[in-house]
């Protein structure tokens, strides 16, 4: 799901997790902090903006009056800045590419999710169900 927007967005998209060595579990499994697919002069509504940058707040330690006084492109460039800093929750999650990747990706494949077979082209990926 994050190789096609990585792929055509490589300065727009980036990957963080928690600190491994926190041992914290986060239930949810992904967040996506959008600003190209979303239409210009969207409207937030103040209660999810509220959320939003108090997630922010949590994860970047910034203040909320800081983030609330940013441009979103800004505040999200901060959590780049938590990864780095030991004090916050946040590390970098970005996978390198390896070799092994594109020789062992059907054995992979086949342990995690044996009743689905996927193929990928050059076009991008598809998806055979038996």
């Amino acid at each position: 799901m994050i190789g096609p927007m990585k792929e055509k967005y490589p300065n727009k998209v980036q990957i963080y997790t928690t600190k491994k060595d926190l041992e914290i579990y986060i239930h949810t499994k992904l967040v996506l902090i959008d600003d190209v697919y979303s239409p210009d002069g969207v409207t937030v509504l103040k209660l999810a903006r509220d959320m939003r940058i108090r997630k922010f707040v949590e994860m970047t330690r910034l203040s909320y009056e800081d983030l609330n006084a940013m441009k979103f492109i800004d505040a999200a460039d901060q959590f780049k800045v938590a990864a780095k800093d030991e004090s916050t929750i946040l590390t970098d999650f970005s996978v390198k590419d390896h070799l092994y990747y594109a020789t062992f990706v059907d054995i992979f494949r086949e342990q995690v999710d044996p009743q689905e077979v996927c193929t990928f082209k050059d076009s991008g990926s598809t998806r055979d169900v038996d």
